[in-house]
């Protein structure tokens, strides 16, 4: 995607108007009346709201606004990305840019309420991926089953900076016997190969993202490494791949720990997660809470 650019936004714009109206619609169309809280045009109007736009070039792809509640307490609102621009990272952009803009304002506590219904999925997940926790109403909300409510505290967020916010886990090495196999194993498996210097060395691109796996010959081969692929739906997946000629040694479970997995193994006998986890993923019902 071409280079993309925040800025204030104005509400009565066209487009921009659109994309608000379209936020609501979604919003009421997966929540009933009394628990549709998306913010109307006049709303954003209000001098205690701040609406952000993502363009790409000139076409408007995301929407998202920070409501003052007090002068330590800020509320996210009507986070939006267009539908044909989704899984690019635009929305997590919106997002570290409003967390930004909170930490510049002062504020040290930004909350927000979204759907507990499966339709707000991925925006449940995209805000615990920020390190955003489960709370209690906030202001003039209520408890409700169909509502979910989140928080992080902005100076614990900005203390991860440096070092360690700069990190991301996107870079496997396995070792393996023979490279050019197991390189046409993960082939197969749906990777893409971007590096091929055998007998020694390949690198393969993870499909929809930027993760690669790198293989480098060892003798003798330790197998103790797990590599998990996450899917919506494993049991389909399982079928197409055993379709494709892929043996399982182990087929689609419900774990304990709220995972549904399956297992098949490279050739060095690394083991393969297909598995689907959700929310659990990052935040199981027993997770750490500080």
């Amino acid at each position: 995607m071409d280079e993309l650019k925040i800025v204030v936004a104005d509400p009565t714009l066209d487009d921009v108007r659109g994309l608000v109206e379209h936020h609501m619609k979604f919003g009421r169309l997966h929540s009933p009346p009394q628990d549709a809280h998306a913010l109307e045009i006049d709303d954003l109007l209000d001098p205690s709201v701040t609406l952000f736009s993502i363009r790409c070039r000139v076409e408007l792809v995301a929407i998202g606004a920070l409501r003052r509640l007090d002068d330590r307490h800020a509320e996210l609102k009507t986070m939006h990305t267009a539908e044909h621009a989704r899984g690019q990272g635009i929305g997590r952009a919106m997002l570290d840019h409003l967390l930004a803009i909170a930490r510049e304002r002062g504020f040290e506590h930004v909350s927000l309420e979204t759907g507990a219904h499966e339709a707000f999925a991925p925006a449940r997940s995209l805000y615990v991926s920020a390190g955003f926790a489960p709370c209690e109403p906030f202001g003039d909300y209520r408890q409700s089953p169909n509502t979910t409510y989140m928080t992080i505290e902005v100076k614990r967020l900005w203390a991860r900076e440096g070092i360690v916010a700069d990190m991301r886990l996107n870079h496997i090495t396995l070792p393996v016997s023979d490279v050019e196999r197991s390189a046409d194993f993960y082939v197969r498996l749906g990777l893409t190969q971007i590096v091929a210097d055998y007998p020694l060395y390949a690198r393969l691109l993870a499909p929809e993202s930027d993760t690669t796996l790198s293989l480098h010959q060892a003798n003798p081969v330790q197998t103790g490494a797990s590599i998990h692929f996450e899917v919506e739906d494993v049991d389909l997946t399982v079928q197409k791949l055993k379709q494709a000629g892929f043996e399982f040694a182990c087929d689609p479970v419900d774990q304990p720990y709220l995972w549904r997995e399956a297992i098949l193994l490279d050739p060095d006998g690394h083991r393969i997660f297909i598995f689907h986890a959700g929310e659990n993923r990052v935040d199981p019902p027993w997770r750490l809470r500080k």
